[in-house]
């Protein structure tokens, strides 16, 4: 069989994640997906460019791919023969080396089902100057899109590379995707990655996964952005394979309204000498929901193993609900560990403060919400990238404060 109809077999064996589910307890995806067919042919079609779509798209220089409904735009995207590194179709032995199976269903439907994706490898000791930016666009007034894409990135010995993945709907679609970015950063190589959800679609549900094997010496940066949208489900896998790997994983989610936004997080400590950095922030308003499950493994032979996690949530009403469930799995001795979580309201002292010296409680309030998220968004390098996520930022919490 080849390596999709064994995907579809497998998710054909083990269906969608029951209310039983560990990993899927607090996020009921498999009920919102109740009558879509899942398993059938997902087609979309693309569609016509818009007034003021470039800006929205383009806002960050950098060799740009778009997929329309999850099928690739050539109008829209750069022309990936003139990108400075390889870039191809994804092949059999390309997925059977580069993409190893995940046991969760929705990576399975991602492997069966994916109709668009490249293969991106950049050349030894290369530096990539301009970020590669993936958008993955949604529009349509039919009826529900499903859209499946899938991308591998091999960043050979000693090269470097950034890359984005945005998620942008152009209008209220119901929209049902999945994403899969499998990465392989080689000996003393180097990649950030950036992933935003800016939009506020009360009608798309989102399953993403990021799945990174390190080797020596390799660093790994990821900084995930969900403002919002009905139900988002980040999956990110860090293998950490050999000595001298350095991982940083930052996270920002602000869901409001309804909506639920659910961070799911594995770091695999396999061999000594390796750290990693861990921090998440949640803001969640009105009767929205959020989530972070954060897994550190330190395997028996990752002696002399760094590793540090926080999350911390502010929750600006009594109808938010936050389940956070950091883990901290040790089978090694000489080690230096610690996670640790908080959830609660904005901290009456600090407002007090604020408001002591000449601020209303509403400029009180936004300081302080400002002050908490930019500890995450100033870990984003790309400076157009920081600079447009912190002004949407100021719009979304601040916007009825002066």
């Amino acid at each position: 069989m080849t390596f999709r109809e064994e995907a579809l077999e497998r998710f054909r064996q083990t269906g969608l994640p029951s209310k039983k589910s560990e990993a899927y307890k607090y996020s009921p995806i498999s009920g919102a997906l109740k009558n879509i067919d899942l398993t059938g042919d997902a087609r979309s079609n693309e569609v016509p460019i818009i007034d003021g779509l470039p800006e929205r798209l383009f806002h960050t220089e950098g060799h740009h791919i778009v997929f329309v409904n999850g099928n690739f735009s050539r109008e829209l995207s750069s022309d990936y023969r003139q990108i400075p590194f390889e870039a191809g179709n994804l092949t059999e032995t390309f997925l059977r080396q580069h993409c190893k199976y995940n046991e969760d269903p929705f990576a399975l439907l991602n492997h069966s089902s994916f109709r668009s994706g490249f293969l991106f490898k950049t050349g030894p000791g290369q530096q990539v100057e301009a970020p590669v930016i993936i958008t993955h666009l949604f529009s349509g007034n039919g009826g529900p899109i499903q859209s499946h894409v899938k991308n591998v990135f091999v960043v050979q010995k000693n090269s470097s590379i950034q890359v984005v993945e945005n998620f942008v709907a152009l209008d209220n679609v119901e929209v049902f995707d999945t994403t899969s970015l499998h990465c392989t950063v080689e000996e003393g190589a180097s990649m950030e990655h950036y992933i935003t959800h800016t939009e506020k679609n009360t009608n798309q549900i989102h399953v993403g996964f990021s799945n990174v094997v390190q080797k020596k010496d390799s660093r790994y940066r990821n900084v995930t952005v969900s403002l919002d949208g009905k139900m988002i489900r980040n999956n990110l896998y860090v293998n950490l394979e050999a000595e001298g790997c350095h991982t940083d994983l930052y996270g920002l989610y602000t869901p409001t309204g309804k909506n639920h936004i659910d961070n799911y997080t594995t770091v695999d400590h396999r061999i000594a000498n390796s750290s990693s950095n861990e921090l998440y922030k949640g803001i969640i308003d009105d009767q929205a929901s959020g989530v972070f499950n954060g897994r550190i493994f330190v395997r028996p032979d990752a002696q002399n193993t760094n590793a540090f996690q926080s999350n911390k949530n502010i929750l600006l009403t009594e109808n938010v609900t936050v389940h956070a469930k950091p883990q901290l799995e040790i089978w090694a001795d000489d080690v230096k560990c610690s996670h640790g979580c908080t959830s609660g309201q904005l901290d009456d002292a600090s407002l007090f403060y604020l408001c002591a010296r000449g601020l209303n409680k509403q400029q009180a309030r936004a300081l302080l919400l400002k002050a908490f998220t930019s500890e995450v968004i100033n870990e984003i390098n790309i400076v157009p990238l920081r600079e447009r996520l912190d002004k949407i930022l100021e719009t979304k919490l601040l916007k009825d404060v002066y």
